[in-house]
């Protein structure tokens, strides 16, 4: 600590070391780091004192930026509504954001160290895609299963970036997944719906193509025309309407109609 009284600065006894701001000629200020040692002659008696300065601001500037930039990520981490993994070179969760443990029931604290293949059903697919990635440089996506706490299987699309250091070194990944559980379900009901009414439809063609192939009788007229109507409900046609084409052979024709 620098001392001052009213005969002015009082000098340390031996050694010591401080930051200040001194100002440039052009009137900005520049961090210095100061260190300032006794000088004493061979009987111990003080004769002055070194001062040697070392320039700190663009180190110090540095500094700040990565705090702000650590406490940017740390906000976008715990209040991004996807999960957020930290991944190391070697697959281990250096960091996890709060929605892993929100969506997947993890403990954050208890999956530090821990290596990410033991949150998916597919270890070896994610570890491949963790190594293209390393790889490659490249941003990488894919559908992943995911494996919650108590046991339970989710479907989320995943996404992984590789982390560089200031130097351009590959130091880790970043992974977000987004959980797609229940869009997953709407699309498997969807594509069941579309199969049913597939099926339906190779029914309806069915009943319309064996109404066409009845033999030409008065008996069988009314049966025609009963198929055929409900082949083209089946189809969505509006109505069908049933006439014979020759009376003579009593052939049957079936025209269907549609608004």
């Amino acid at each position: 600590r620098l001392q001052f009284s009213a005969s002015g600065f009082q000098p340390p006894a031996s050694s010591i070391q401080y930051e200040a701001f001194l100002r440039h000629a052009e009137g900005h200020f520049l961090i210095f780091e100061i260190t300032m040692a006794a000088v004493r002659d061979e009987e111990g008696a003080l004769i002055g004192y070194l001062s040697f300065c070392h320039e700190l601001t663009e180190e110090r500037q540095a500094q700040r930026e990565l705090l702000r930039t650590k406490s940017l990520l740390q906000t976008v981490m715990d209040t991004a509504p996807v999960n957020i993994l930290i991944v190391g070179a070697t697959g281990n969760i250096v960091s996890a954001n709060n929605s892993v443990e929100r969506s997947l029931g993890y403990v954050v604290s208890g999956l530090i160290g821990e290596q990410a293949s033991v949150l998916t059903t597919q270890p070896e697919r994610l570890r491949g895609i963790f190594e293209q990635t390393l790889e490659t440089g490249k941003p990488q996506q894919a559908m992943l299963e995911m494996l919650s706490a108590d046991g339970v299987t989710q479907a989320h699309q995943l996404f992984t970036s590789l982390m560089r250091n200031s130097q351009g070194e590959a130091t880790g990944i970043i992974a977000i997944t987004t959980d797609l559980s229940q869009q997953k379900q709407q699309i498997d009901a969807l594509r069941a719906e579309i199969e049913q009414l597939r099926a339906e439809e190779a029914k309806a063609r069915a009943l319309f193509e064996t109404a066409a192939t009845l033999g030409a009788t008065d008996d069988l007229y009314g049966v025609f025309a009963q198929i055929a109507q409900s082949a083209a409900l089946y189809l969505g046609f509006d109505e069908v309407t049933v006439y014979r084409a020759d009376p003579e052979q009593g052939l049957l024709v079936g025209v269907v109609t549609a608004q």
